[in-house]
Order: C-alpha cells, then sequence, then structure tokens
C-alpha cells in the first residue's frame, strides 16, 4: 500500500490507500472505511456520524478528490446506501463442496 504525507511537518500522518483525508476549513481529518466497513450497517453509522460536520473536501488517496458541499454530501449518501463486505454474502459462499 503507498503512503502520502497529509502535513509537511514531522508529526504528519500518512494516508494509506484504503483511507480517506477529510478537509474542513484546512484541518484534515483521517477516516478509515476499510478498516471499518464491514457492512451496510457500519456504512450507515459512518455517514450518520460524519453527515453533519462542515467537510469542504473528501481526498481519498487513489481516484478524484469530492470537493465542495454537493459532492461530499454525494460521497456520504453513496456510502450509506453502499452493499458491502457481510451484504453480499449469500448461502453460495457457504457450502460443502
Amino acid at each position: 500500500q503507498g503512503w502520502m504525507s497529509t502535513d509537511t511537518d514531522s508529526s504528519a500522518e500518512a494516508v494509506q490507500s484504503n483511507q480517506f483525508l477529510i478537509v474542513n476549513d484546512g484541518h484534515g481529518a483521517l477516516i478509515d472505511p476499510g478498516g471499518n466497513m464491514t457492512s451496510n450497517k457500519a456504512c450507515r453509522l459512518w455517514a450518520a456520524m460524519v453527515r453533519n460536520l462542515e467537510i469542504d473536501s473528501i481526498v481519498p488517496q487513489h481516484g478524484r478528490s469530492f470537493v465542495g458541499k454537493d459532492m461530499v454530501n454525494r460521497f456520504i449518501n453513496w456510502v450509506e446506501n453502499l452493499e458491502c463486505g457481510v451484504d453480499l454474502m449469500t448461502q453460495e459462499h457457504y457450502k460443502v463442496p
């Protein structure tokens, strides 16, 4: 996995490829959906946690940034409705060969 510094300060955190840097008024916060998004329930809880924050940008290490309130809200709405992890599992994943 790649690393990217979020600041030029030597005490800066780094962004892994499975994390997002959320920027608000020049201050960054690291969000790790890769470690916590195991189901849609986890996605909904994460979306509820960040929905009321004043977020200017969500900047993933890979892919395009989500800049502006409209794009940030669209991303949060997408995550909130994302089927992932155990949501995608069926009995087909658990059958005797």
